[in-house]
């Protein structure tokens, strides 16, 4: 056989069903005992260059690595797929499970409780995917391209646009705040969205706003299509965000895209500030560049990715520029990682926090790298294989 999926439903579930038996076997069998398969579907196959070889990935977005369980989830957008590998990059499942939803180009990813999370971007919802079973369930979106710039209902009634990243925030690390909150970088209407997971509290000023679980609502940017900042969120402005992260107190930052620069936001307020990048002009979209600098006085070309390291330190995935650039939050000061070289328009990056290193969506590439931050930066290729390609010749896609 070719090993290619089958038209055939009915085989496809009863090769599903053997295939969830031999799953945890393998996973308990030594790894010396199964082979690597690096030719898999047609599907799977990107050649590498000029060099002939075969990659598992085809253009990769975003990357999340799950502490708990030494994981990484890498959205395998081409693939219209989400893998989840181990530390060595050997793969352990493929979401979705079969004759569920399909994901339509999936972007940003987390894990929270026992689901992943999933930025489903083309089809203008985030869904989530039971960790063990990759059952789907959708979150919120119509699966059609949402107009609302404002928000407030919940789950399927809730159109939205684009969503291209998301960052959870436990709100009970704020005074007067509870909760978990899912922040969710909308492009389509240059925004920034949050739905909740649980029902919270925010409490700014003495004022304490409630939401129920399941709402999904505006939190900052207007819709224009503009690089500007106010403390008063909901005057400000985005021009695609596509990138989150945390820093597990008062900031979240954001990678604006179309502006070329990066945002904060300050919790609880909300409040929209350049860190760097950009121009002085918030109608200016062309401010862009490859400059070291502060503030407003670096130039980044339409930056994708974020990661808060422990130190505070942001590092940037500067796509158009194919290189990795970091910034000293409290300085606002840019250099670049000129020791991370052959990056293809990198778009993602999830920073782990045992190893000291951060995981890298080397898109065009269709790669994941793993780049060591410190004095001396050190880069490396993961090597991704599907180990779990456990019955070839059934047909079956996902174990």
């Amino acid at each position: 056989s070719s090993g290619k999926c089958s038209a055939d439903i009915d085989r496809r579930e009863r090769c599903w069903k053997v295939c969830q038996f031999v799953k945890d076997v393998v996973r308990i069998s030594p790894p010396t005992e199964l082979q690597p398969v690096s030719v898999l579907q047609d599907m799977d196959i990107v050649t590498d260059g000029g060099s002939g070889s075969k990659k598992v990935l085809s253009y990769p977005g975003k990357i999340h690595y799950h502490t708990d369980s030494n994981t990484l989830f890498i959205s395998d957008t081409s693939n219209n797929r989400v893998l989840q590998t181990n530390s060595v990059g050997e793969i352990l499942h493929k979401y979705p499970s079969p004759n569920t939803p399909a994901l339509n180009s999936p972007q940003g990813l987390l894990v929270y409780e026992n689901w992943v999370y999933v930025c489903d971007t083309n089809n203008h919802r985030v869904v989530r995917m039971e960790l063990e079973s990759g059952e789907v369930e959708v979150v919120c979106g119509t699966q059609s391209q949402g107009h609302d710039l404002e928000g407030g209902k919940s789950g399927t009634d809730q159109e939205i646009s684009s969503p291209w990243d998301i960052e959870l925030i436990p709100l009970q690390n704020l005074p007067g705040c509870y909760g978990n909150l899912l922040l969710i970088a909308m492009a389509g209407s240059h925004q920034i969205w949050g739905y909740a997971l649980t029902d919270l509290a925010i409490t700014y000023r003495g004022q304490k706003t409630e939401h129920q679980m399941g709402k999904t609502w505006r939190l900052a940017g207007n819709g224009d299509e503009v690089n500007k900042n106010n403390s008063y969120p909901h005057k400000a402005s985005f021009a695609q965000p596509s990138g989150l992260s945390y820093d597990g107190g008062k900031f979240v930052y954001v990678a604006d895209s179309e502006s070329s620069t990066i945002r904060s936001l300050e919790l609880p307020s909300f409040a929209v500030k350049n860190v760097a990048g950009g121009g002085l002009n918030p109608s200016d979209l062309f401010a862009y560049g490859d400059v070291d600098g502060k503030g407003t006085a670096a130039k980044l070309q339409h930056p994708i990715g974020v990661a808060v390291t422990d130190d505070q330190t942001l590092l940037i995935a500067d796509s158009y520029n194919h290189k990795i650039r970091q910034v000293q939050t409290k300085s606002r000061v840019v250099t670049s990682c000129s020791q991370v070289t052959g990056l293809s328009e990198p778009s993602g990056l999830s920073f782990d926090r045992h190893s000291g290193s951060v995981f890298v969506s080397d898109t065009n590439n269709h790669a994941v790298r793993v780049v060591k931050v410190g004095d001396e930066w050190d880069s490396r290729e993961l090597q991704v294989v599907d180990r779990m390609r456990c019955l070839r010749n059934t047909g079956v896609s996902w174990c």
